[in-house]
């Protein structure tokens, strides 16, 4: 029979499995990581679609696209419909530090219809290949949206950013070797970040797991047909999972919190992670159903790591 004392109102998982090396491989998550599932899930469709609302809820068209900086994978502008006009469908850009909102169903950001009617529009074929901002491009989004623009060149420069519907689908290729194929790109609104989705290639990676890998590790060319260059190697890519093919220690940590995070019923039970060899689910739950909703979290956050359930249903004992 089990005690009271098993009881707990905060759950607590144990993360088991530190990868041999731990040191070398911290150092190289900067470069590639395993793709945890809120990232795979929060790619570029996930926002298409939405509406931009203004202060008065003013309807301003639909979310069309980003535009990240290819350099750093800093995710400055999102483009907006905007209507067809003579030389097909226009787009407004929208600075992404401008957005005062970003809810489920729609964005907003801070003007009326009479201030968005002055902001400048583009044609589709002003953003094929690499999108080319001038400064006083740059200049006039600012002042029109009252927004700072972190990472922006200075005046006197042009800053050039590429869309992410153009990255996606695109083949990625090392020396000689196709290694993979860009499956979707995560989008991070609240660190303004973008990173592409590379799905490997058959033969170069035997996991079946994706990655996330910055777009700073990417050639870009200026034809949208070709497929990207990359100096990484496929020990950037293996050094991620540990000699029995499982996530370290810390990503598998990070995983599980960031899907117990972004779920605001899961969220609320208290969650601690504490990485370590395997994970294993301990405390007290409302119902069964809350026991296997966080069972099946853990599982899809943590792929290919060893999930224990050792989670009570309350009044059971």
């Amino acid at each position: 029979m089990k005690t009271h004392a098993t009881k707990r109102s905060i759950l607590s998982l144990i993360i088991a499995g530190v990868l041999a090396g731990g040191a070398t491989a911290t150092a190289q998550t900067a470069q590639v990581q395993l793709a945890t599932a809120p990232a795979q899930s929060n790619g570029l469709d996930a926002f298409l679609g939405k509406s931009l609302r203004g202060s008065n809820q003013e309807d301003f068209g639909q979310v069309a696209d980003f535009l990240v900086n290819p350099e750093d994978g800093k995710l400055h502008f999102l483009l907006v419909t905007s209507g067809a006009g003579s030389a097909g469908q226009t787009y407004r850009i929208v600075p992404v530090s401008a957005l005062t909102s970003t809810a489920p169903d729609q964005f907003a950001v801070a003007m009326g219809q009479a201030e968005w009617d002055k902001v400048g529009t583009l044609t589709e074929s002003r953003l094929q290949g690499r999108v080319a901002l001038q400064p006083d491009q740059l200049q006039d989004l600012t002042r029109e949206f009252s927004a700072a623009q972190p990472g922006i060149a200075a005046a006197g420069a042009a800053q050039t950013f590429v869309r992410v519907s153009q990255v996606k689908g695109k083949d990625v290729r090392s020396g000689n070797q196709t290694i993979g194929r860009i499956e979707d790109v995560a989008i991070d609104l609240n660190q303004q970040m973008a990173q592409p989705v590379l799905a490997p290639a058959g033969g170069f990676a035997t996991t079946g797991q994706k990655y996330v890998m910055p777009f700073s590790q990417l050639e870009f060319t200026d034809d949208a047909q070709g497929a990207f260059s990359t100096t990484l190697s496929a020990a950037d890519f293996q050094q991620q999972l540990t000699p029995t093919g499982r996530q370290s220690a810390d990503a598998a940590a990070a995983a599980v919190q960031q899907a117990l995070a972004q779920n605001p019923s899961l969220s609320a039970a208290g969650v601690q992670v504490v990485p370590e060899s395997r994970i294993v689910l301990r405390g007290s739950v409302e119902n069964n159903e809350k026991k296997a909703e966080i069972e099946q979290a853990a599982r899809q956050a943590a792929p290919g790591v060893r999930v224990d359930s050792e989670l009570t249903v309350k009044g059971w004992w």
